[in-house]
């Protein structure tokens, strides 16, 4: 008997979806197909970030990026003017570049995340926490425009969440195939 922890989750589902060969689609069941679509529909929440920012992080293709790129400039275009952060075109373009980067790898590069540097010539960690995160394991926010990424990249955690969430709930609740079958 599987338990709640063994299952796969929305996000493992979707990496497997995009892996399948099946995409049929089964009244009965949920299937891959269902998990793709229950994307696409939770994708429509915010169009320009959502899918592809989800797509970077499950299949990491060079075209999801640049759509995630483009949609996460617009998003700080959108911010730069409801939040009056006065940013120039330029700014809005690297402020959204470097939360996409950051959002993206959010581990630090030195460290890979685990906030200790390594005893020298061997693979083990020492007691000196990383220098370049201070021991958070976090890649650090570049300082100009610190507070305009991180909030760029909050907003980009909170659309992730809600979209992975959106598909959750679409794809384990009826099947896709079902809510198309009762429209007919």
């Amino acid at each position: 008997m599987t338990t709640a922890a063994d299952r796969p989750g929305a996000r493992e589902r979707l990496v497997g979806a995009f892996q399948s060969s099946d995409l049929s689609i089964d009244e009965r069941t949920r299937g891959d197909a269902d998990y793709l679509i229950a994307l696409g529909l939770a994708g429509q929440s915010n169009p320009r970030v959502s899918g592809s920012l989800l797509r970077i992080t499950i299949d990491g293709r060079q075209a999801d990026y640049k759509a995630a790129r483009k949609g996460t400039v617009e998003l700080t275009k959108r911010l730069n003017a409801e939040r009056n952060w006065r940013l120039s075109g330029p700014s809005c373009q690297a402020v959204g570049e470097l939360a996409l980067a950051h959002h993206i790898f959010p581990v630090c590069p030195a460290c890979d995340g685990r906030k200790f540097q390594l005893v020298p010539g061997t693979p083990h960690l020492s007691a000196t926490p990383c220098q370049p995160c201070g021991g958070t394991g976090e890649r650090r926010i570049q300082r100009k425009h610190h507070n305009h990424i991180r909030d760029v990249i909050e907003m980009l955690s909170q659309i992730d969440g809600s979209t992975v969430g959106t598909v959750k709930r679409l794809a384990n609740g009826a099947s896709i195939g079902a809510i198309k079958g009762k429209r007919k």
